[in-house]
């Protein structure tokens, strides 16, 4: 999910994000919320995997850093 929070930053809008974090080395996925200015020509679209990287300690903070192929 990706919801407009109406501020913008430099033109880039501040979003409320939805993701649901799969460990590539197993365990349990897990979905966190979290607010982020994203770029308003690459901004995560519902339904888009990413590589990310994320504190197992608090999976609030996260990083998402690469465009995956579509799962099949």
């Amino acid at each position: 999910m990706v919801r407009n929070r109406t501020t913008t930053i430099n033109d880039d809008p501040k979003v409320l994000l939805r993701v649901r974090l799969d460990p590539a080395a197993g365990g349990d996925a897990v979905t966190v919320e979290a607010t982020r200015i994203v770029s308003r020509l690459m901004t995560p679209r519902p339904g888009e995997r990413y590589a990310a990287y994320y504190d197992p300690a608090d999976h609030r903070r996260f990083l998402l850093v690469a465009v995956l192929p579509a799962a099949p």
